[in-house]
C-alpha cells in the first residue's frame, strides 16, 4: 500500500480539524490555562 500526497493532505486537514473543534468547545479552559501558563512565565 502506497501513501500518496492526498493521504497526507487529508490526514493534516483532519488533525487541524479536530484542534479547531477542540479549541472551539474547550475556549474557556484555553484562555484561562494561556493567561495562568503566560503570567507565570513572566513572573519567573
Amino acid at each position: 500500500m502506497k501513501i500518496t500526497l492526498r493521504d497526507i493532505k487529508v490526514f493534516f486537514l483532519g488533525m487541524l480539524a479536530m484542534f479547531l473543534i477542540e479549541l472551539a468547545f474547550e475556549w474557556k479552559d484555553f484562555v484561562s490555562g494561556f493567561k495562568d501558563g503566560f503570567n507565570n512565565g513572566r513572573s519567573k
